[in-house]
C-alpha cells in the first residue's frame, strides 16, 4: 500500500550618563499585550507502534500501524489563581493488515479507527483536572461507535525532589454510547491510575534529552472487562522507558522532537482471553512530534 496516501491523509534596560539630573526619571516598563495567537497551540504526533492495545484490549498486533493525530488547544483564561484552557482533536490508527476488514478500497481497509475528541482543562495551584468526551469510530467498520466521557485529575510535583518529577494522576471513564470498548453487552466504567517519573539532561552534545519511566494500571469499576458473563476488575499493567530529543527546526515552525519507547504490558483474565491466551506483551513506539 502506498503509505505517503496516509501521510496525506492524516494529522521580555534602562541606563543614563552625564551631569546629575534635578530629578531622577524611572522609564516606564513597556506593556506587552498577549495576542490571540498566543492563546492558540497546535500540536501534531506522527507515531509508529508494532502492536495496537487500548486499555489493555487487543487491537491490532502484527504489521505496519501508524497513528497521527493533531490537537489545537485554547488558552481561556488565565490569572494568578487558576487558569481554563480547552482542546479539540483527532486520532487516528492505520493499519496494513486492514484489521476487521473486507472494503476493497486499500486506504479505507487500513484506516483502522478515527477518535474525535474535546475538553476542558482546569488548573488550580499544582492540581489539574480534565473533563473530555471522545468518540470512538472505526472507517473500515471494524468496530461500532463507542462514546465516553473522562475525567483525569493530575497532580504536578515538580520542584519537590530535586531534578525528577513523578506527575500522579488518576482517570475514570465512563461509556455513553450503545457499544462498549470490550464488546461485552453492558456500558462498562474504567479506572486508571499512574504516573510517569520523569528526569531531563540538560545541555547534552544534541540538546536536552528527557528520560521517563511511565507506569499505569487499568480496572473496571463496572462491566468494562466483561467475560462469559463476568466482569473482571483487573484489565492490565503497564511499565516502560521512553526518551524524547529536540530536533532541529526551522526558526517560526515551532518546536520539534523524537520519541522513542519500550513498554511491557501484563493483561488480565478477560484481555488475556483476546489475546489468544497470551497474558503479556512488549510494545516498542516512535514518532515525531510538532508544537506551534
Amino acid at each position: 500500500m502506498n503509505y505517503l496516501s496516509l501521510l496525506i491523509i492524516a494529522g521580555s534596560v534602562s541606563g543614563a550618563c552625564g551631569a546629575e539630573p534635578a530629578q531622577a526619571v524611572e522609564p516606564e516598563t513597556p506593556m506587552v499585550e498577549e495576542s490571540n495567537s498566543d492563546r492558540v497551540h497546535l500540536s501534531i504526533d506522527l507515531s509508529f507502534t508494532n502492536k495496537y492495545y487500548f486499555r489493555g484490549i487487543i487491537q491490532e498486533d502484527n504489521g505496519f500501524i501508524f497513528q497521527p493525530s493533531v490537537e489545537v488547544g485554547f488558552d481561556l483564561v488565565e490569572n494568578d489563581d487558576w487558569s481554563l484552557g480547552a482542546y479539540v482533536g483527532v486520532w487516528n490508527s492505520f493499519h496494513d493488515e486492514q484489521t476487521g476488514s473486507t472494503d476493497p478500497d486499500e486506504i479505507i481497509a487500513s484506516w483502522y479507527e478515527i477518535d474525535f475528541y474535546t475538553g476542558l482543562s482546569l488548573s488550580t495551584g499544582r492540581l489539574t483536572t480534565d473533563l473530555v468526551y471522545t468518540n470512538y469510530n472505526s472507517p473500515n467498520d471494524a468496530f461500532g461507535r463507542v462514546d465516553e466521557i473522562a475525567v483525569t485529575v493530575a497532580w504536578d510535583d515538580s520542584g519537590w525532589i530535586d531534578q525528577i518529577t513523578f506527575s500522579p494522576y488518576a482517570t475514570i471513564a465512563m461509556e455513553i454510547g450503545t457499544n462498549q470498548a470490550d464488546g461485552g453487552s453492558d456500558l462498562g466504567t474504567f479506572f486508571a491510575i499512574g504516573m510517569e517519573p520523569t528526569h531531563t539532561y540538560e545541555s547534552t552534545p544534541i540538546g536536552d534529552i528527557t528520560l521517563s519511566a511511565p507506569i499505569e494500571a487499568g480496572f473496571s469499576l463496572s462491566d468494562y472487562y466483561e467475560i462469559a458473563g463476568d466482569d473482571e476488575s483487573f484489565g492490565y499493567f503497564t511499565a516502560g522507558l521512553a526518551a524524547s530529543v529536540p530536533l532541529p527546526a526551522p526558526e517560526g515552525f515551532g518546536d520539534w522532537t523524537f520519541n522513542v519507547g519500550i513498554d511491557y504490558l501484563l493483561l488480565g483474565d478477560s484481555n488475556k482471553a483476546l489475546n489468544a491466551g497470551e497474558d503479556n506483551e512488549w510494545i516498542i513506539h516512535s514518532g515525531i512530534s510538532f508544537e506551534f
